[in-house]
C-alpha cells in the first residue's frame, strides 16, 4: 500500500472513532493496523503544524470562524495534543463571552478545557477558562430579566418571520402566481448584490499570457480583501510545467480598471530553493498590500516577465532515491542517503570517496543486494559505473529495521571533470531469506 493510502486510511478511521478523548494505547492500534512507519507519522505532524499556521493567519485577519475550522482539523489528526485543545477552548469561550446566545460555544468550550485538563493536569488555564464559562453563563441568565427560553425564541422566529413577509413579498408574489398558472413561463431576475466595501472581493483573471512558455497556472482564489486601514491582496494555486524544470520564474500582476487601463502591477519573483521538475507543481500563496480599493478593479491579468528553464536537470543527490531494474519483491522497503564524499589527487588520477547509510525498514530479510552506481554527464552518458554488494551469503541477513555503513573508492581520469557528473543507483539483483 503507498504511503499516501495508508495516511489517508488512518485519518478516515480517526474520523470514525466515537465521540470522546481517544487513548493513546487507541491510537497506537490504530497506527499499526494501517502500517504507519516513522516517515508517515511525521507527515502527519506536518499536516497538523499547517492547520496550526492557518489558524493563526485566520487569527490575524480576525476570521475566529476559520480559525476554529483549521483547529477543529488539528485536533481531528492529534487528538492528544492538550494545547491543540486549549487553543480552541479559548476561541470558543471568546466567542461565547461576545456573542452569548450561542450555547454552543459555553457547551464546546467547557469540553475542550476539560480535555486539556485530562491530557495535562500541569495546565491551570482549562480551570480557569471554565470558570470564565460558567460565570458568563450566569450573567447572561441575569440580564434575560427573568424571561424564559421558550417565549424568546417564539419572539425571535416571529420577527424573523416578520422580516422575511417584508423584505422577500416579491418573491412570494411570484410563487403564488406560479402556482395558479403553472403553463405560464415566470422567469425572475435577482438584483444585483450591493457592493459592501467591508468585505473580501473576489478579482476575475483575464488574461495569464503563458503561450509557448511550457508553464501551466492552476489558480484557486483571487481577491481584494480588507486588513484594518489597508486593503491587501491574497493569490492562491500553483505554478506548473509539463516537460521542463522550473529553476525560477518571475511574474507581472496587472491590476486593470472597466476600460481594461492600468491601475497598479507588481512584480512577483517565485525562487524556490529546489528545482519544479516535470509533473510537479510549487504551491503559489502570495499576500502584499495594494493602494487602491476594490471597487476600482475590474479584472487582473498575470504574465511571465522571465522563465529559467532546465532542459535536463541533474539529479539532486540529497534526494537520492533507489531505481529498480529486477523485480521488486513484496515487504521491501530500501532507503540510500550520502553521508560523506572526499575527493583526493593522487599521482595518474583522482580518487572520490563515498560513504552512505543505507536503511531496511521493509518487513522481509535480505540474504543477497547489489546496488549499481553510474556516474553520467549531462547528456545521460555513462561516464563511470561501479556495482556494490553491501549485502552477501556469506555475511549476515539485512533485517528489517536495521541500518548499515556503506563506503566505497572510485578512481577518475584527470579529464574527467568529476563535479559536472551526477550519479543514481539501481537495485540490480535481490534475494530474499525464504
Amino acid at each position: 500500500m503507498a504511503e499516501e493510502d495508508k495516511l489517508k486510511e488512518y485519518m478516515e478511521r480517526l474520523e470514525s472513532l466515537p465521540g470522546g478523548l481517544p487513548s493513546g494505547e487507541t491510537l497506537r492500534k490504530l497506527q499499526n493496523q494501517c502500517h504507519l512507519e516513522p516517515s508517515d507519522l511525521k507527515k502527519l505532524d506536518m499536516l497538523v503544524e499547517r492547520h496550526n499556521e492557518r489558524a493563526e493567519i485566520y487569527l490575524h485577519r480576525d476570521n475566529v470562524i476559520g480559525a476554529i475550522e483549521e483547529l477543529e482539523r488539528a485536533c481531528q489528526l492529534t487528538p492528544r495534543d492538550p494545547f491543540i485543545h486549549l487553543n480552541l477552548a479559548r476561541l470558543y469561550k471568546n466567542r461565547y463571552e461576545n456573542y452569548g446566545f450561542l450555547r454552543n460555544d459555553r457547551e464546546k468550550a467547557k469540553s475542550e478545557a476539560e480535555k486539556s485538563l485530562t491530557l495535562d493536569s500541569s495546565l491551570k488555564e482549562p480551570t480557569d477558562i471554565i470558570r470564565e464559562v460558567d460565570l458568563i453563563h450566569r450573567q447572561l441568565n441575569r440580564t434575560g430579566k427573568g424571561k424564559k427560553p421558550v417565549t424568546l425564541i417564539i419572539l425571535s422566529v416571529s420577527l424573523l418571520l416578520i422580516i422575511l413577509l417584508f423584505t422577500q413579498r416579491s418573491a412570494l408574489i411570484g410563487w403564488i402566481q406560479e402556482r395558479r398558472n403553472p403553463t405560464a413561463d415566470f422567469v425572475r431576475v435577482a438584483p444585483a448584490p450591493a457592493y459592501d466595501p467591508t468585505l473580501p472581493h473576489d478579482v476575475p483573471l483575464n488574461s495569464f499570457g503563458f503561450e509557448g512558455s511550457n508553464l501551466d497556472v492552476n489558480l484557486q482564489s483571487s481577491r481584494v480583501m480588507p486588513l484594518n486601514d489597508h486593503w491587501g491582496y491574497e493569490l492562491k494555486g500553483g505554478l506548473s510545467s509539463p516537460s521542463l524544470a522550473i529553476d525560477r520564474a518571475e511574474l507581472e500582476l496587472r491590476f486593470l480598471d472597466k476600460n481594461s487601463s492600468l491601475i497598479f502591477s507588481e512584480n512577483i519573483i517565485l525562487d524556490d530553493e529546489a528545482l519544479i521538475l516535470p509533473g510537479e507543481t510549487l504551491p503559489v500563496n502570495l499576500f502584499f498590500y495594494i493602494p487602491f480599493a476594490p471597487s476600482e478593479v475590474a479584472s487582473l491579468s498575470v504574465t511571465p516577465v522571465s522563465l529559467s528553464l532546465l532542459p535536463e536537470p541533474p539529479l539532486r543527490e540529497q534526494d537520492l532515491t533507489l531505481r529498480w531494474e529486477t523485480a521488486k519483491p513484496e515487504g521491501v522497503k530500501l532507503g540510500l542517503e550520502e553521508r560523506e564524499r572526499e575527493n583526493q589527487e593522487g599521482y595518474d588520477r583522482n580518487v572520490h570517496y563515498y560513504t552512505f547509510d543505507l536503511q531496511q525498514s521493509g518487513s522481509r530479510e535480505i540474504r543477497l543486494l547489489e546496488l549499481t552506481f553510474r556516474w553520467r554527464d549531462i547528456r545521460e552518458n555513462i561516464i563511470q559505473e561501479q556495482k556494490v554488494l553491501p549485502v552477501s551469503p556469506d555475511g549476515p541477513f539485512f533485517s528489517p529495521g536495521e541500518s548499515r555503513a556503506l563506503s566505497f573508492h572510485r578512481d577518475s581520469p584527470f579529464s574527467v571533470n568529476w563535479d559536472e557528473l551526477y550519479y543514481d543507483v539501481a537495485v540490480t539483483e535481490i534475494e530474499l531469506v525464504p
